[in-house]
């Protein structure tokens, strides 16, 4: 029973809380604990000794959010925290906040981790959030979830998937350092949506590469600015094909053409040069001209 969920206990038929051991209900987690003790329909279809337990459980145990002292979770393996809510985050004492390591913070379960508030959040170690997943940033509300991403380590973004990317709120993406973002897996990056480009810091677009570039779906390329093109690296503007052009703002079109390396340029074919919009044409410079194959420039006569 460790790896039942409150709400899954909560589920239970009348009849089968009954048949529930002494034994059982010691081996819950306590999380499940908590919430079923303030439960009176789950109390009064216990058997009278299970119940007897179940208090006892929640008057004696030192892993209760309402016991726990600082001495006593300093000795507790880390993983003790897979066990708390939402409602043990929130009754944490100071101390123990402060002790708060990033194998803790990994520990929790995205639920546990919206228990956190504002005041909790400034108490906790910058090095606690070095682990979190984007799922619990997710469930984190402003500005905690700011100050999370601010802290979560290169090794731990670079693992993040384009699903994970998808799950962020797109106001974290603001908090991103070039480093962060130098880290994320260019397969990750079709995660990002336009709303998501248009959060991204200036300086933190330095951290792109021509593989993060390729791998950014075209159709976000909308959410890009002016600021943010020019901070891109001439490798990042190498990895633009004419769909990511011809998806940009129109006050951002030509700049970015006019900064594309020419050998990106001649490297468009007639269907590139066809689908980028007539007011890109006033950014071509006579070298990406030049770079283009002859039969390609039959396109500019069009």
């Amino acid at each position: 029973l460790v790896g039942i969920s409150p709400e899954l206990f909560s589920s239970i038929s009348p009849d089968a809380l009954g048949g529930f051991t002494v034994e059982q209900i010691s081996n819950l987690p306590i999380s499940v604990v908590d919430t079923i003790s303030n439960d009176p329909f789950i109390l009064g279809n216990l058997s009278s000794d299970t119940a007897a337990e179940l208090q006892s459980i929640i008057t004696q145990s030192p892993l209760s959010s309402e016991n726990l002292t600082f001495q006593s979770f300093i000795e507790m393996p880390s993983d003790i925290t897979s066990s708390f809510n939402s409602l043990d985050i929130a009754n944490l004492d100071d101390d123990i906040l402060g002790y708060f390591s990033a194998e803790h913070m990994s520990n929790l379960s995205p639920e546990a981790v919206a228990g956190f508030s504002e005041e909790q959040v400034q108490l906790l170690p910058l090095d606690a959030f070095a682990a979190m997943s984007a799922e619990q940033i997710s469930n984190m509300g402003p500005p905690a979830n700011g100050i999370a991403m601010t802290n979560v380590a290169d090794s731990t973004i670079s693992g993040y998937t384009s699903e994970d990317i998808e799950a962020l709120p797109s106001e974290v993406m603001m908090f991103l350092s070039s480093t962060q973002l130098a880290n994320v897996s260019p397969d990750a990056m079709s995660g990002f949506s336009a709303v998501d480009i248009s959060y991204l810091n200036a300086n933190a677009v330095q951290g792109l590469t021509y593989e993060h570039m390729a791998n950014i779906n075209p159709d976000v390329m909308s959410g890009l600015s002016l600021q943010q093109l020019q901070a891109l690296s001439e490798g990042a503007l190498g990895g633009f094909t004419a769909s990511h052009i011809a998806s940009l703002s129109p006050d951002v079109t030509v700049p970015a053409l006019a900064n594309i390396p020419a050998e990106t340029i001649g490297s468009f074919s007639i269907a590139d040069i066809s689908i980028l919009p007539q007011h890109a044409f006033a950014g071509f410079s006579p070298e990406q001209i030049t770079s283009l194959d002859a039969e390609v420039m039959s396109e500019f006569s069009n």
